[in-house]
C-alpha cells in the first residue's frame, strides 16, 4: 500500500450535488470523489464512516461517478488499525479537531489527518481554526487552503487567538499543522466534449441567440447577500451594450433561495439593464451544469462575498474555453490572469477596524450568518466603470475572446485538471507520512489520564458525588436471602440494561455471582480470578449488581 493513500471520511451529504440547496462544497466534494475513482495512481478506495448504510452509499455513488471499477474497503470509524494501514484520513472540511482527539486515544503517530477549507466565514469554521492551537494536531496533519487568500485569513485568525492565549496564560502556542495551498480541480475532458459545436447550436437555438449576438454567462447561486451582488454586472453590461451596439444576452444559471430573492433579481435586471436580454436557468439541473457553458461567449462572476474562498465556476469556464470577466477577489485573482485568460475587475473593501460591531453581533448571534456576510458584502464594491470597460472589450473583439478563451483552456488543463490537482494531494500525503516518521509528537497522551481533558472518565470527573468509592479493595458479599427466580427476574429487567456500553454485563454478573458462592471477595480478587475481564469492567459490573440489590459492598478500613 502506498503511503500517499487516503481513507475518505464519508457522509453522503458532503459529496451530493442532487440536493435543492446546491453549494460549491458539494460540487467540490463530488469532483474530488470522481477524481479519486478515475485516478490510475489510486488502486483501491477506502471509505471511513460509522454507518454501513453510508458505506453502501459510497459504493453506489462511486460506481455512478466513474466507469473505472475499484475495490472499496469500508473502514469503520473505530478501526484505527485500518486507518494506520492506509496512512491518511481525508476529511472534506477544516473541522478536524475531533479526529485528532479520537486518534489521541490510540496512537497519534498512526496516521495523518488532512482537511480542506471551503469557506472561512462561518462561526463553526472560525472555531475550527482556533482549535488548531489547542487540539492535539501534529506536524504530520494538514488543512488544505485552496488559495493564498484563504491561508492569509486562517493565519490572521490563528495569530489573534495565539496572542490572546499568551495574554491569558502567559504562553503563546504555535501552529503545528501544515497549511498547504492546493487549488480545487475540474474535469477538463468533460468540459471540452467532441460535440461542443452541436451543444452550442442547441443551446443558442433554445434561447434564440443569433450567430452574431453575444451571450454572457453567470453560473452559481443567485444570491445578492451570499454570493455576488448582480448590480455591477447589470450596470456594466448595460453600458457595454450602449458602447458596442451589440445584441447581448445574459444567462444566469443557478438557483434562488426563495421567491422574494428571485423577484429582486428579475426586477433589478429589468430596471438596470433593460437593453440586455436576461435569461434565468436552473443551474441545479445536471444537463444544464454540464452543457450551458457552450451557449456562451463570455463568462462572468463578480464575487464580492467573504463566504467565497476559491471559486470553482471560473475554472470550469476556463476548461470550457471561455474568456472571463471576474472580480479581483480572493481565489479568482489566482485563477484568472488579467489580460491573459480574461479580465479582472478591481474591488474595494473597508479597512480593518470598520466592522468590529459586525463581528461582535455575529459572535453573539444577534446577527445570523447570512446577515453577517450580507452586511459585509453591502460595503464591498466592485468597480462598475471597470466592469463596463471589460465587458465592452470582450463583446466588441471576437479575436480577443478567442485568444483569451484558448489561453484559459490551456491553463485549466495545465493547472486545474483533476489529475494535476490530485498529484499535489498525493505528494502532500506522502510528505505528511515522511514528517510522521521523524517529527516529535506534540502533547503525547499520558498514562492513566484522559486522552481528551475535556472528556474525562465520568467516575473521576464526578468523584465528589457519591458517599463511597467502589475500587479494587472494595469487599463484595453475596446476599443470602435472594429468593429462587429473583436473579433471573432482575437480570431480565431490560430497563436496567439498555446501553450499548453495558452489553455483556449479564454474562459477567453471572460469573461474579458464581465466584461469590465461595464467600466474600474483593473486586481485585474477583478480577484476578477471571483474566478475561479487566478491573475496570469488573468494578462497573459489581456496581450494577449492587444497584440490583444482589450484592452488598463494603470498603475496608485504611
Amino acid at each position: 500500500m502506498k503511503e500517499s493513500s487516503a481513507a475518505i471520511f464519508y457522509r453522503p451529504e458532503g459529496y451530493d450535488t442532487s440536493g435543492r440547496k446546491l453549494m460549491g462544497r458539494h460540487a467540490a466534494g463530488e469532483g474530488f470523489l470522481k477524481a479519486m475513482c478515475d485516478d490510475p495512481a489510486v488502486s483501491e478506495l477506502y471509505c471511513y464512516t460509522e454507518k454501513e448504510t453510508h458505506a453502501r452509499d459510497f459504493r453506489r455513488r462511486t460506481a455512478r461517478l466513474s466507469d473505472v471499477r475499484k475495490k472499496v474497503h469500508w473502514i469503520k470509524s473505530d478501526d484505527h488499525d485500518g486507518l494506520s494501514r492506509v496512512g491518511t484520513l481525508y476529511y472534506p472540511g477544516p473541522n478536524i479537531a475531533f479526529a485528532a482527539w479520537e486518534r489521541r486515544r490510540h496512537e497519534q503517530r498512526a496516521h495523518s489527518i488532512c482537511g480542506v477549507f471551503h469557506t472561512t466565514a462561518t462561526q463553526r469554521t472560525m472555531d475550527a481554526m482556533a482549535d488548531f492551537l489547542v487540539a492535539p494536531l501534529q506536524p504530520w496533519d494538514a488543512v488544505v487552503c485552496p488559495s493564498h487568500s484563504v491561508r492569509s485569513t486562517v493565519t490572521h485568525l490563528v495569530e489573534n487567538w495565539a496572542d490572546y492565549l499568551r495574554q491569558r496564560t502567559g504562553a503563546r502556542p504555535s501552529l503545528d499543522l501544515q497549511l498547504p495551498i492546493i487549488p480545487l480541480g475540474v474535469d477538463c475532458a468533460a468540459l471540452a466534449p467532441d460535440d461542443a459545436p452541436r451543444l452550442r447550436a442547441k443551446w443558442r437555438q433554445r434561447f434564440n441567440i443569433g450567430h452574431d449576438e453575444i451571450c454572457v454567462l453567470f453560473m452559481g447561486r443567485l444570491s445578492f447577500h451570499a454570493k455576488a451582488h448582480p448590480l455591477p454586472m447589470y450596470l456594466g453590461l448595460e453600458e457595454a451594450v450602449r458602447r458596442s451596439g451589440k445584441r447581448v444576452h445574459l444567462i444566469q444559471a443557478g438557483w434562488f433561495m426563495n421567491d422574494a430573492v428571485e423577484k429582486i433579481f428579475r426586477r433589478s435586471a429589468e430596471a438596470f439593464c433593460p437593453s440586455v436580454n436576461c435569461l434565468f436557468v436552473d443551474g441545479r439541473d445536471t444537463e444544464t451544469r454540464r452543457a450551458i457553458w457552450f451557449a456562451a461567449d463570455v463568462f462572468t462572476a463578480l464575487s464580492d462575498n467573504i463566504q467565497e474562498t476559491f471559486g470553482l465556476v471560473p475554472i470550469e469556464a476556463m476548461a470550457a474555453g471561455l474568456p472571463s470577466v471576474v472580480s479581483d477577489w480572493d481565489g479568482y485573482r489566482e485563477t484568472i490572469r488579467d489580460g491573459v485568460d480574461g479580465i479582472t475587475v478591481p474591488t474595494w473593501q473597508p479597512c480593518g477596524g470598520s466592522g468590529l460591531d459586525l463581528a461582535a453581533l455575529h459572535a453573539a448571534e444577534s446577527l445570523k450568518y447570512d446577515h453577517y456576510i450580507g452586511a459585509t458584502s453591502q460595503a464591498t464594491a466592485v468597480d462598475v466603470h471597470a466592469c463596463a470597460e471589460a465587458y465592452t472589450r470582450l463583446i466588441s473583439d471576437p479575436e480577443l475572446r478567442g485568444r483569451m478563451g484558448s489561453a484559459a483552456r490551456r491553463r485549466a488543463r495545465d493547472v486545474y485538471d483533476w489529475p494535476r490537482v490530485l498529484a499535489q494531494y498525493h505528494a502532500l500525503w506522502a510528505e505528511l507520512a515522511e514528517i510522521r516518521g521523524r517529527a516529535s509528537e506534540r502533547a503525547p497522551a499520558m498514562p492513566n489520564t484522559p486522552s481528551d481533558p475535556r472528556r474525562d472518565d465520568p467516575f473521576s470527573l464526578f468523584a465528589s458525588y457519591p458517599t463511597h468509592r467502589l475500587h479494587e479493595t472494595t469487599r463484595v458479599s453475596p446476599i443470602a436471602e435472594i429468593m429462587p427466580g429473583q436473579l433471573k427476574q432482575v437480570l431480565g429487567a431490560k430497563f436496567l440494561h439498555v446501553l450499548e456500553s453495558t452489553r455483556g454485563t449479564d454474562k459477567l454478573a453471572l460469573v461474579i455471582l458464581a465466584h461469590l458462592r465461595k464467600g466474600t471477595a474483593s473486586v481485585g480478587e474477583i478480577a484476578g480470578a477471571h483474566s478475561g475481564y479487566d478491573a475496570s469492567t469488573v468494578i462497573r459490573a459489581v456496581g450494577w449488581l449492587a444497584k440490583c440489590g444482589l450484592v452488598r459492598l463494603d470498603n475496608p478500613e485504611r
